[in-house]
């Protein structure tokens, strides 16, 4: 598009905000029945003298006791296969693993906090067992021998003790089982993000992020594995409404809003995306864990619709002003509304403002018989698979000149380009914001790289 004929100012913001995540959920367990069954589940780590055993809870039994105590997570048959963690106490759980001859080795601990999400992980390395309290060692004893039998089912909600079921009061989510030692780096890796699903030695892993919270999803039947090893039974529950069903999950993850400018890509934690919606970014934080992001990507619509004889822009909820194409690209006084209905005859486009990004619409030509338009711009950045650099394409019709500067404002580079294609080597770029910019004539576009 020639600059004579359309004023474009094309930029994307990122700006971090607090808001519910898409997919993060949970499930609520009455205390009645519902539990989640793993049938054969011990076939995963039988023969093991390296177990481990993580999951966040939110328990809510003010009183637990016989018969009335609440099963997080784990095995236990109460003679040669116990693994577990149990709400033992109003402020403690039990924790323990009986091996393939009956032994049994137990942790009493302190520092349950009711009504609140916490975490909690119990490993064991063939000598000591050892729990941890979010993220933090707890309390640990000796131990030895491994857990045999490979018939024993893998509760969720639920533990056995002589036929009486310890129901969970609660709330569960991210459940994981291992057939390796957790070292406490690990442990709190995965208390600060996420479980790596590529981990050596990860068994089974329940995401728990099903179906709509509080919806009714009575169509699901199964908790998935995100290992795809087992998937576990839902038993008896509603799956209908704010309890006994899907609700908000634990949310410790990195959670972000971006407004992208049309065309413009984001550069997102090694990922690149252009289109909007709500996406899970994971990204490797060690062997065992992944950091979790959550991206909120909102595309600004800089569509204008012909209503009758107005002009309307079709991105609500944002800050305008309809400009003049053929007056210099001139601010019509007072024309800062969605709609606008222009006057006289001439070429007319609206400026958008929303979120950081300000873009500008097709100039339109006007006038009592019809409204058309004038194409515009492309400006694209992409990664080079070549290496670490990126590829910078614009047309090839105007002098442009190339600027990489921070978010500090300290520029890094600035070239002019004499064809539509250039290479930015970002070898040597720390990880951080970065804003690529081109410029020529009247229009400056740029773009934000996030390393």
């Amino acid at each position: 598009m020639n600059s004579s004929k359309h004023y474009a100012i094309l930029a994307m913001c990122i700006f971090p905000l607090a808001l519910e995540a898409q997919v993060q959920h949970a499930l609520d367990f009455d205390g009645i029945d519902d539990q989640v069954i793993v049938a054969n589940g011990s076939g995963l780590i039988a023969g093991s003298n390296q177990v481990s055993l993580t999951c966040w809870v939110y328990p809510t039994n003010p009183a637990p006791a016989f018969p009335d105590f609440d099963g997080f997570a784990g095995f236990r048959n109460n003679t040669d296969a116990d693994f577990y963690i149990l709400h033992f106490t109003t402020n403690s759980v039990e924790a323990r693993f009986r091996n393939s001859t009956g032994t049994d080795f137990n942790i009493i601990s302190q520092g349950l906090q009711l009504n609140t999400w916490q975490h909690y992980a119990l490993t064991y390395d063939g000598s000591m067992l050892r729990l941890y309290h979010n993220g933090q060692p707890a309390d640990s004893v000796s131990a030895s021998g491994s857990i045999a039998t490979s018939s024993e089912s893998f509760y969720i909600g639920n533990l056995l003790f002589s036929g009486t079921d310890f129901l969970l009061t609660g709330k569960m989510d991210e459940v994981s089982l291992w057939t390796q030692t957790l070292t406490a780096d690990e442990v709190s890796c995965i208390y600060a993000s996420a479980v790596d699903t590529a981990a050596t030695g990860l068994a089974i892993y329940y995401r728990f992020n099903q179906g709509v919270a509080g919806a009714n999803n009575a169509g699901i039947t199964l908790l998935e594995d995100a290992t795809g090893n087992l998937d576990g039974s839902l038993l008896n529950f509603a799956l209908n409404g704010p309890s006994s069903n899907w609700i908000t999950g634990v949310s410790n993850f990195t959670e972000d809003s971006v407004v992208l400018c049309p065309g413009d890509s984001l550069f997102y934690h090694g990922q690149v995306f252009t289109q909007p919606g709500n996406y899970t970014v994971y990204q490797a934080a060690s062997p065992v864990c992944d950091s979790v992001f959550e991206l909120s990507l909102q595309v600004v619509d800089t569509g204008v619709t012909i209503n009758g004889l107005q002009l309307l822009a079709n991105q609500p909820g944002a800050a305008y002003q309809w400009i003049r194409c053929d007056s210099g690209f001139a601010a019509i006084p007072g024309a800062v509304n969605q709609g606008y209905t222009p006057l006289s005859g001439g070429s007319y486009a609206v400026v958008i403002m929303l979120g950081g990004c300000t873009d500008t619409s097709n100039c339109h030509s006007y006038s009592p018989v019809g409204i058309g338009a004038w194409p515009r711009v492309q400006f694209t950045l992409l990664p080079d698979p070549a290496g670490d650099a990126y590829i910078v394409t614009a047309p090839g019709n105007y002098n442009w000149v190339l600027t990489v500067s921070d978010v500090s404002g300290r520029l890094l580079l600035r070239r002019q380009l004499f064809s539509p294609s250039t290479r930015i080597d970002a070898a040597a770029w720390d990880p951080g914001t970065y804003l690529v910019g081109m410029e020529a004539g009247r229009q400056r576009l740029v773009r934000k790289v996030i390393r």
